[in-house]
């Protein structure tokens, strides 16, 4: 802990979308660090809105990141990132059920006449989701 891993991911992604024709990159990680990876994206590259408030600017001039930061997770289900690119960040077991294109069971028994709009359009979603996670899929994956 404390070595640096995330901040070498953060710059390394940096050179790599600056410098390359690749446009997206996908991070999987654990759940429980995905907030964190999200705040030192922010932190060590910041927005060209946030540019002005970062810490950084007392050291020198802060470049602001050409490319946008997406998490996908349970609240956040779009895929904004495969059309726009960017960083996209995952966790291990999210990215795991839209892979292998696992659909997540309901706890309560669903009534098959209501559920049926919400079913499809739930399908839908994955099925869109699987393909830009797995077909073709990203430039760059980080584990």
């Amino acid at each position: 802990m404390g070595l640096g891993k995330t901040l070498q991911i953060v710059t390394f992604s940096e050179i790599f979308l600056r410098h390359t024709p690749a446009k997206t990159i996908l991070c999987i990680m654990p759940i429980n660090t995905l907030q964190n990876w999200m705040a030192e994206f922010n932190m060590w590259l910041p927005t060209e809105e946030t540019v002005s408030n970062s810490l950084l600017n007392a050291h020198g001039e802060v470049r602001p990141r050409k490319f946008n930061l997406h998490v996908l997770n349970d609240s956040h289900k779009t895929l904004v990132a495969r059309a726009k690119g960017g960083v996209l960040l995952i966790g291990y077991e999210q990215f795991r059920l839209l892979s292998l294109r696992k659909f997540p069971k309901s706890r309560k028994k669903p009534n098959p006449m209501e559920q049926m709009p919400d079913d499809d359009r739930n399908k839908m979603l994955f099925d869109e989701v699987h393909a830009a996670l797995v077909r073709p899929g990203p430039d760059l994956l980080v584990s």
